[in-house]
């Protein structure tokens, strides 16, 4: 799913199989090499684990990894709009 809000910063929510840590450990490989030089935030409250950088972040939770990139375009908000989407998107999961 993806929208474009009136920020100009697209918001992209995926989830992805993915409850190993082989998965996880990729998913914050990419993180990483996406923020540009930014520190990787782990973030609470979120399924079993996440973590953020710039304007993504990602959680695992069910078996799944959610990728919310866009939710935070300001990247100051610590997250919380990001979490919130996340939250909603794993209680929505089996």
């Amino acid at each position: 799913c993806n929208y474009t809000p009136a920020s100009g910063v697209p918001l992209l929510v995926k989830v992805i199989q993915g409850s190993r840590d082989a998965p996880w450990n990729a998913r914050l490989q990419l993180l990483q090499e996406d923020a540009e030089g930014q520190a990787l935030t782990t973030i609470n409250g979120v399924g079993d684990r996440a973590a953020g950088t710039g304007t993504e972040m990602d959680a695992q939770a069910k078996g799944y990894i959610i990728i919310v990139s866009g939710g935070d375009p300001n990247s100051d908000t610590g997250f919380s709009h990001s979490r919130a989407v996340a939250n909603a998107v794993i209680t929505a999961l089996p």
